[in-house]
C-alpha cells in the first residue's frame, strides 16, 4: 500500500509540472546567448602575474593586493635567508663535532641542523605557493572584472495559483 501511495504521488507531481514557454521571453535579456565581454582579458592577467607578480592585479584594478603579495613575498624571502644562514652556521658546528671518537657527531648539533634546513625549506615552499596564487588570483579577478556587485542584491518568492496550478517564482 506504500508503494502505491508512493507512486501515486511521484506521477501526480508530474501533472502539475509545466515548462516555461519560450514565445514568452522573446525580447527578455536572457534569451540572447551572446558570450559576456570582458574588459580584461585573463591570458593577459597571467602573463602580466607570472613576469612579475602583482602585475596582473595592477593591470585588474586590485591595487590593494600589490602590497599584501610583497609583503607576503619579502617576509617568505627574509625568514628562508634567516633559517639558510642558521642552516650554515649549524652545518659546520656539526661537521666540527664530528671525530674519531664520535664518527656521527653531536646528536642536538644534527637535530638543530635539520629543524633549521626544515624550516629553510618550508619557506621556499611558501614563496612558490605566494606565486601560483598570484597568478591565479589575477586569472580570477580578471574574468569576474565585470561582475556586477550591485548593493542592491535580493531574493524575492512569489508563490501563487492559476488555471488549477501551484507556481512559484524567485527572482534575483
Amino acid at each position: 500500500m506504500r508503494y502505491l501511495f508512493l507512486i501515486f504521488c511521484f506521477i501526480s507531481a508530474f501533472s502539475f509540472c509545466y515548462s516555461q514557454n519560450i514565445g514568452n521571453f522573446s525580447n527578455d535579456k536572457y534569451n540572447s546567448f551572446s558570450p559576456v565581454d570582458s574588459a580584461k582579458s585573463p591570458a593577459k592577467a597571467v602573463t602580466m602575474s607570472a613576469i612579475l607578480p602583482g602585475l596582473g592585479q595592477y593591470y585588474n584594478e586590485s591595487y590593494w593586493k600589490i602590497p599584501v603579495i610583497y609583503g607576503l613575498g619579502a617576509f617568505f624571502v627574509y625568514e628562508y635567508v634567516k633559517y639558510d644562514k642558521d642552516y650554515k652556521d649549524y652545518s659546520k658546528k656539526f661537521d666540527a663535532s664530528i671525530t674519531p671518537v664520535n664518527p656521527y657527531g653531536s646528536y642536538y648539533l644534527k637535530s638543530y641542523l635539520e629543524n633549521y634546513r626544515d624550516k629553510r625549506d618550508s619557506f621556499l615552499w611558501y614563496g612558490g605557493f605566494l606565486y601560483l596564487i598570484n597568478i591565479v588570483d589575477a586569472f580570477v579577478d580578471a574574468h569576474l572584472y565585470n561582475f556586477d556587485v550591485d548593493e542592491n542584491i535580493s531574493v524575492g518568492f512569489n508563490p501563487g495559483m492559476s488555471n488549477k496550478t501551484f507556481y512559484l517564482k524567485i527572482k534575483f
